[in-house]
Protein backbone atom coordinates (compact mmCIF):
# COMPACT_ATOMS: atom_id res chain seq x y z
CA UNK A 1 0.00 0.00 0.00
CA UNK A 2 0.90 3.43 -1.02
CA UNK A 3 1.31 6.18 1.91
CA UNK A 4 -1.44 7.87 -0.40
CA UNK A 5 -3.53 5.07 -0.03
CA UNK A 6 -3.17 4.20 3.89
CA UNK A 7 -3.52 8.22 4.25
CA UNK A 8 -7.13 7.89 2.02
CA UNK A 9 -7.85 4.98 4.57
CA UNK A 10 -7.38 6.56 7.95
CA UNK A 11 -9.27 9.85 7.12
CA UNK A 12 -12.36 7.56 5.76
CA UNK A 13 -12.30 6.57 8.98
CA UNK A 14 -11.83 9.91 10.59
CA UNK A 15 -14.90 10.45 9.00
CA UNK A 16 -17.08 7.51 9.53
CA UNK A 17 -16.32 7.89 13.26
CA UNK A 18 -17.46 11.26 13.63
CA UNK A 19 -20.17 10.64 11.28
CA UNK A 20 -21.05 8.05 14.61
CA UNK A 21 -20.43 10.07 17.03
CA UNK A 22 -22.96 12.53 15.81
CA UNK A 23 -25.51 9.74 15.77
CA UNK A 24 -25.31 9.46 19.18
CA UNK A 25 -25.36 12.95 20.17
CA UNK A 26 -28.08 12.87 18.21
CA UNK A 27 -29.85 10.05 20.46
CA UNK A 28 -29.02 11.15 23.54
CA UNK A 29 -30.42 14.61 22.22
CA UNK A 30 -34.09 12.74 21.36
CA UNK A 31 -33.59 10.57 24.56
CA UNK A 32 -33.58 13.68 27.14
CA UNK A 33 -36.34 15.44 24.65
CA UNK A 34 -34.10 17.89 23.63
CA UNK A 35 -34.89 16.62 19.88
CA UNK A 36 -37.89 15.69 17.83
CA UNK A 37 -38.33 11.91 17.88
CA UNK A 38 -39.32 12.92 14.26
CA UNK A 39 -35.95 13.23 13.30
CA UNK A 40 -34.06 11.00 10.80
CA UNK A 41 -30.70 10.57 13.05
CA UNK A 42 -28.52 8.60 10.12
CA UNK A 43 -30.17 11.66 7.59
CA UNK A 44 -29.06 14.26 9.40
CA UNK A 45 -25.66 12.88 11.18
CA UNK A 46 -24.93 12.43 7.75
CA UNK A 47 -25.49 15.87 6.73
CA UNK A 48 -23.65 16.90 9.38
CA UNK A 49 -20.47 15.33 8.80
CA UNK A 50 -20.81 16.18 5.02
CA UNK A 51 -20.80 19.80 5.70
CA UNK A 52 -17.81 19.40 8.02
CA UNK A 53 -16.21 17.63 5.30
CA UNK A 54 -16.89 20.48 3.36
CA UNK A 55 -15.72 23.33 5.39
CA UNK A 56 -12.73 21.76 5.78
CA UNK A 57 -12.19 21.19 2.24
CA UNK A 58 -12.87 25.00 1.65
CA UNK A 59 -10.48 25.70 4.04
CA UNK A 60 -7.97 23.60 1.98
CA UNK A 61 -8.75 24.83 -1.04
CA UNK A 62 -8.40 28.57 0.06
CA UNK A 63 -4.54 27.80 0.76
CA UNK A 64 -5.98 27.93 4.52
CA UNK A 65 -7.28 31.52 4.26
CA UNK A 66 -10.78 30.90 4.71
CA UNK A 67 -11.48 29.65 7.91
CA UNK A 68 -13.72 26.72 8.97
CA UNK A 69 -16.07 28.18 11.05
CA UNK A 70 -16.97 31.64 9.01
CA UNK A 71 -20.41 31.85 8.79
CA UNK A 72 -20.84 28.96 11.65
CA UNK A 73 -23.09 31.03 14.00
CA UNK A 74 -25.97 31.22 10.93
CA UNK A 75 -25.59 28.54 9.36
CA UNK A 76 -25.97 26.52 12.48
CA UNK A 77 -29.30 29.06 13.07
CA UNK A 78 -30.62 26.77 9.86
CA UNK A 79 -29.72 23.80 11.13
CA UNK A 80 -31.42 23.63 14.63
CA UNK A 81 -34.37 25.04 12.51
CA UNK A 82 -34.02 22.04 10.76
CA UNK A 83 -33.68 19.93 13.54
CA UNK A 84 -37.05 21.10 15.81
Amino acid sequence: MGESEKLRMRVTQFFDRLETQIKQFLREGVMHKELSESLNIAVLANMMTSHIEGKLSQFRRSSFKQRPLSYSDEQWVLLKNLMN
